[in-house]
């Protein structure tokens, strides 16, 4: 009976297959097994949605409540014969969620999507499957993990589980390595053997150390803890990006000639610095946060991330692979796994583990009340027991998150305010109460306690933070004082000035939506010619965040020549516009923050919304889904560079300039030019320059200029609207090492010339080295590619001025493209700027 839906992501696919979450489901296959007699089978269910009842032979045995838990059955009595035929019967979710809804005592509430079911925060599934701001809502169920077969023969042993905790004892100078260890023997009496630890640096290669301890194994299920010493000097520790090395090893263990298992683990120290700090007010403690790596404090840089697909099945390694790659390239060093998605595969760790990315992991639970009863508590118990043992292995994994703003919203912040009176905010209280520390974090930290476990995010933490004491802040999380922030504005004030800005310890979400491609709407959604403006029936209806479209408009408006109607009937010219404005103002927060690092604020991490897409669709994405940079993710490898320089004016309108270093060397003799050049002059000789020879301390910021006379001191007495800034920093030898723009006056008071841009290219392998030259001074030059090819340049959305040559290198990521010759890859660009806009 089974039937194929049309792609739900072609035009209106989310209103045509809500009837798919509407009807119940069974799933079944029967096959033949060959099972030796006397052999105990396990059924293992790694993964289903959500609510079914699992049939083998006929009979029941059981029944699942949970996306994220890793079922397993002993099937043994009812395998026999070779017959193996399983049925599993899925309740509509849409239909359990509205019973459990209609079943409460009193409102939970959540962010609910327009036109989503109700319920999604009664059931332990991935949240965003009900739809987001970012993305559409698929109420979806059945099997979306790998279900098997576990057999094992009479007299024979496996070993099921290995979870190592790894601490450093610096007065010992010594790596503890406790190890926890599960054996499973189906031998019918206690027999002796040896259980084997040892850890290499590779696969093959010879023991850093090793243990050898005897054991005597019952028949049924037997658990070990050991601990394997390694010396400081005999390993090297694992770092994050910029910082080092990720070095890795395999933790092996085995059990005399019979089962084995192995884990990549790493040395290194992880500390969230909570410092208290000098405060005037009593009331109001003040605290650092930001995470040391081996000792080292680190700047934390990055995005937050989303799924990438609605459908887990259509994801792949590959996929994974490309969004952790964009990453790397753009120079970022963490990412927030956020909390209304899923647990991530393990090649996604793996991934972050083996390229120094650090990660901070959330639990599934965001913008929601949920649930405080005892058989949802047990359910959320389980998935934090089965995540956790996958998962604490991984070194990238550096802070467990409980929530997304389930907190900040209690204190009248947010989404659910309006349902906050004096009884219900005492309910929900004991409720999270309940769930995130009687729940969450006391079940993570009896398994592991070697990571800080923060409840929320945003939030301000704890008084005391203990093992088995724990005292929260219940105070407001938007206050600046401790803890992260969460900072969105509402388009309807300039997104780049910084007096808006708040000045957090730590900022782990801020955004401003885009619209995506054309190219990506195309290849992803088939729109049609009438489908493309930004208020077009289809591109409305994806749009899930109410009123932001407008507020993109309007705050267009502050910063170019356009207006709302020219916006309307030019989409690529839209879509090219929110693009540079997203980039602009994500730039000027996260400069901000980074300025911050020697303020009062002691600012130590910006992670900004969303490094990622779950389809074709307006979001704060800095890649879309078709794995397109945005000006946005260029930007970002530029602000988030080892060494970078920044200006903007500050919070009296001074016009300060700063150089930034994460390098863990000093510099010395570094030279800055800060370059005026004239809009309306095509001269190759700018029109003023000043220049400075300057020392960067290691993992420093410091202020080169703090000026309240941009004009006669930067641009020669000239208006701020003639002239744009280029600052390149350079070594002694001349060197470029990073360089940035910044315009004094918006661009909407400014008359451009049209350039005269002159493109040319070289083709070298699957590489072509582009040229780029311009007679005038050019703002936000972006050059883009067709929805025929695909590829990615080295750098893009930049300024260019008379007589600086722009070097670009283009790479070809298909077969298509790296076909083609130096001519017929320009047919496939198109050189965007804002001149063309008006």
């Amino acid at each position: 009976d089974a039937r194929l839906i049309p792609d739900p992501y072609i035009r209106f696919g989310t209103d045509e297959l809500k009837y798919v979450g509407e009807q119940d489901y069974t799933y079944s296959l029967e096959e033949k097994v060959d099972i030796p007699k006397g052999s105990t089978v396990t059924l293992v269910v790694e993964g289903v949605i959500v609510f079914s009842k699992i049939y083998v032979n006929g009979v029941q045995i059981g029944e699942t409540d949970n996306q994220f838990i890793t079922y397993k059955f002993d099937v043994t009595n009812q395998i026999k014969d070779r017959s193996f035929n399983i049925k599993i019967v899925f309740e509509s979710i849409v239909k359990a969620g509205e019973k459990l809804h209609k079943e409460l005592l009193y409102p939970l509430p959540y962010i609910l999507t327009k036109g989503a079911p109700v319920g999604r925060n009664l059931m332990r599934i991935k949240a965003s499957q009900y739809g987001w701001d970012w993305g559409p809502s698929f109420p979806d169920m059945g099997i979306w993990k790998n279900i098997h077969l576990s057999i094992l023969p009479p007299d024979e042993i496996t070993l099921t589980e290995i979870l190592p905790q790894i601490t450093p004892h610096d007065e010992e100078k010594l790596w503890y390595v406790d190890v926890h260890s599960q054996a499973v023997s189906n031998h019918n009496q206690p027999i002796q053997t040896q259980l084997e630890l040892s850890i290499t640096s590779s696969p093959t290669s010879k023991p850093i150390s090793i243990i050898t301890v005897p054991i005597t194994l019952i028949p049924g299920t037997n658990e070990f803890d050991n601990v394997i010493q390694v010396h400081f000097d005999h390993v090297q520790r694992w770092y994050p990006i910029g910082y080092g090395q990720p070095t890795l090893y395999q933790l092996h263990i085995r059990i005399q000639n019979t089962s084995s298992i192995t884990r990549t683990i790493a040395f290194r120290k992880v500390q969230i610095v909570q410092d208290a700090l000098p405060t005037k007010n009593p009331k109001r403690p003040s605290k650092t946060f930001y995470f040391k790596i081996n000792d080292i404090p680190i700047y934390a840089k990055g995005a937050n991330f989303i799924p990438t697909e609605s459908f887990e099945k259509k994801n792949t390694d590959q996929r994974l692979k490309q969004v952790l790659e964009n990453v790397i390239l753009a120079n970022h060093n963490m990412i927030r796994v956020w909390g209304g998605g899923i647990y991530q595969s393990d090649f996604f760790y793996d991934y972050c583990d083996a390229n120094g990315i650090m990660v901070w992991q959330e639990f599934m639970f965001a913008c929601a009340i949920y649930p405080s009863d005892s058989k949802f508590l047990s359910s959320v118990k389980q998935e934090v027991i089965s995540q956790t043992k996958r998962l604490m292995h991984h070194a990238s994994i550096v802070i467990w998150g409980g929530n997304n703003e389930n907190e900040v919203s209690m204190s009248g912040h947010g989404w659910y305010s309006q349902f906050l009176t004096p009884d219900t905010k005492s309910r929900y209280y004991v409720d999270y109460k309940k769930l995130y520390f009687d729940t969450i974090r006391s079940t993570l930290l009896s398994i592991d306690s070697t990571r800080t476990y923060w409840h929320s995010s945003p939030s301000n933490g704890a008084i005391i933070d203990e093992k088995d004491y724990f005292v929260a802040v219940w105070d407001d999380p938007s206050r600046w004082e401790m803890g992260d922030l969460h900072y969105y504005d509402d388009y309807k004030h300039d997104c780049t000035d910084v007096r808006r800005f708040p000045r957090g310890r730590f900022i782990s979400e801020y955004g401003v939506q885009s619209f995506p491609s054309r190219f990506t709407f195309l290849k992803s959604s088939e729109l049609l010619p009438e489908d493309f403006s930004y208020d077009s029936k289809l591109l409305s209806s994806r749009q899930h965040a109410p009123g932001v479209t407008q507020g993109i408009v309007e705050q267009l408006q502050l910063h170019f020549q356009c207006n709302e109607t020219f916006l309307v009937k030019n989409f690529d010219h839209f879509v090219y516009l929110s693009q540079i404005q997203q980039s602009m103002c994500i730039k000027a927060q996260s400069e901000f923050y980074r300025s911050l690092k020697k303020s009062e604020s002691r600012t130590m991490g910006s992670l900004y919304w969303q490094l990622n897409d779950i389809w074709a669709a307006p979001s704060w994405a800095s890649v879309d889904y078709m794995n397109r940079w945005k000006p946005l993710h260029y930007e970002s490898k530029r602000f988030y560079g080892a060494l970078h320089v920044m200006s903007y004016y500050d919070l009296v309108r001074n016009y300060v300039v700063h150089v930034n270093s994460d390098l863990l060397v000093d510099l010395q003799e570094l030279n800055i030019e800060i370059v005026a050049w004239k809009y309306d002059n095509k001269s190759v000789v700018p029109f003023h320059v000043v220049k400075r020879v300057f020392d960067m301390p290691a993992l420093d910021d410091v202020v080169l200029f703090d000026s309240n006379d941009i004009s006669n001191d930067f641009l020669n007495g000239a208006q701020l609207n003639e002239c744009a800034l280029r600052l390149v920093v350079s070594n002694k030898n001349g060197e470029v090492l990073c360089e940035n723009f910044f315009f004094p006056s918006a661009l909407k008071n400014v008359e451009l010339l049209v350039p005269d841009l002159n493109l040319s290219a070289v083709k070298k392998s699957d590489q072509f080295l582009i040229q780029l030259v311009s007679n005038v001074v050019t703002p936000f030059v972006f050059v883009d590619f067709d929805g025929e090819i695909d590829g990615l340049f080295d750098d893009n959305s930049f300024l260019m001025v008379p007589g600086v040559v722009k070097h670009l290198t283009f790479t070809c990521r298909d077969v298509s493209c790296a076909k083609l010759s130096e001519q017929e890859l320009i047919k496939h660009l198109k050189v965007n700027h804002i001149r063309l806009t008006y």
